[in-house]
């Protein structure tokens, strides 16, 4: 009995070796490569070319796949580098060639804006990728059952097109993706995300889901601004026909500074939270809606307002109470609404602001006690003169540009103060004038 196993397992090693020897005459050829090239363009829509492959053991390798994008893919341009599959013995008794795991060592992506609409994607594979005749692929029987298990990605890196926020890129994340029926189940790590003016991000965790049909669900995203907070992120994205979906975010405890401008990170301070979603519909520009508040927020170096408010000549810093707004922004422009923002008992800002390019425009109401009013010569007469609150009021207008806002209250302020020092000056001046003129009064004698 020995014997016999003996004689089959060594029928079933040089059967073993014929099927590679043959496998691997057809691997380093050109057939096996262009077979790979027709399936990954019907698989994700990229046609390209494989570098030459080389069979060590159970693996194939290959040192770079690149290629550009069909009609319909989502992908406009992509590179792979340093490929190696393997297929476990065990799948191959069964007669399935099944790749466990296809690792890569840097993958480069470039996305379009939105897929074309020329052709469906089966369609748009060019007709070199078919057979003449009954249209099917004249590939050995023993290619045609070729499953991807796992996919494991060491370095990737992804860009997107201004028309998607303004454009972006994430660098160094680490992929795992694990076959699920017709879809795939994924986990990013690490990483650098840049995304138009926004802060650098540290990208946590990502964990998302493909399916065949071209629909992307994000079931968690992590995300850290600067090292500060967390930024959390769910969504939907379809490109099946257009790109739409929706991305709904939330932060906590994020820093302020980082995302205002240069002139404004001085000025004001705290930790921003946010909750709100990213809608993306055919044929229209991508919109955010979001509610914003400031917890722990501050004014500092700002105008003279802030000194007022403060009863101190020299500026300072201005706890505040309160501060909110709702966000509504665009490819081309951005809206403050329903700003409020409070240091209770000595001032209030409501009001809308807009900014389009470098450009803001707005439209306020300033609330300050009447205790501060009262330090303006003349305010409380021309300026200030609606009581609301427990505030006295006055409009003010905001425009100029985002490193040098400008607004009109501050002329005002300064031109009734002259004028009203003017007038006490004028005064003075008509007292002491009378008072010498009696004084010249020569006396009358009894």
């Amino acid at each position: 009995m020995k014997k016999i196993f003996g004689v089959l397992g060594l029928l079933f090693l040089a059967g073993l070796a014929i099927v590679f020897a043959v496998a691997a005459a057809y691997w380093n050829g050109e057939g096996f490569r262009s077979f790979l090239s027709r399936k990954v363009a019907r698989a994700i829509g990229v046609e390209g070319r494989f570098a030459p492959l080389h069979l060590r053991g159970l693996a194939i390798s290959s040192s770079e796949f690149s290629g550009a994008g069909v009609p319909g893919s989502p992908i406009a341009e992509m590179r792979a580098e340093d490929l190696q599959a393997r297929f476990p013995l065990a799948s191959l008794v069964r007669g399935v060639w099944k790749i466990d795991p296809l690792r890569i060592g840097r993958l480069e992506l470039t996305f379009r804006s939105a897929p074309a609409q020329e052709m469906p994607l089966e369609a748009s594979v060019p007709a070199v990728g078919r057979s003449p005749g009954d249209g099917t692929e004249k590939t050995p029987e023993v290619f045609r059952r070729v499953r991807l298990q796992r996919g494991e990605i060491q370095k990737a890196v992804l860009h997107w097109p201004s028309s998607i926020l303004g454009g972006g890129t994430l660098r160094g994340t680490r992929m795992v993706l694990e076959a699920d029926g017709s879809a795939w189940n994924g986990r990013a790590v690490g990483g650098k995300l840049a995304c138009a003016s926004l802060p650098n991000l540290a990208l946590e965790e990502l964990l998302f889901r493909v399916v065949d049909s071209g629909e992307v669900t994000l079931e968690q995203g992590l995300l850290h601004s600067e090292g500060s907070g967390i930024i959390q992120l769910v969504g939907q994205m379809d490109w099946q026909e257009r790109a739409k979906g929706e991305l709904r975010f939330a932060t906590s405890g994020v820093a302020l500074a980082p995302w205002l401008p240069t002139a404004w990170q001085s000025r004001v301070t705290g930790e921003l939270e946010a909750e709100g979603r990213l809608s993306i519909l055919p044929g229209q520009p991508w919109k955010i809606e979001a509610g914003l508040s400031l917890l722990h927020g501050k004014l500092e170096d700002l105008p003279w307002l802030v000194g007022l408010a403060l009863n101190s000549e020299a500026s300072g810093a201005l706890p505040l109470d309160q501060a909110q707004a709702r966000l509504v922004a665009g490819p081309e422009d951005l809206a403050f609404e329903g700003i409020e923002v409070e240091a209770k008992g000595l001032l209030r800002m409501e009001g809308n602001l807009r900014v389009q390019g470098e450009q803001v425009r707005g439209s306020m109401r300033v609330g300050l006690s009447a205790e501060r009013v009262a330090l303006l010569p003349g305010a409380r007469e021309k300026i200030f003169t609606e009581e609301r609150n427990g505030y006295l009021w006055t409009p003010v207008v905001v425009t100029g540009t985002v490193r040098d806002p400008q607004e009109d209250l501050t002329p005002r302020v300064t031109s009734v103060a002259k004028e009203a020092v003017k007038a006490e000056v004028q005064q003075a001046i008509r007292s002491a004038l009378d008072f010498l003129r009696r004084s010249q009064v020569p006396a009358t004698t009894p």
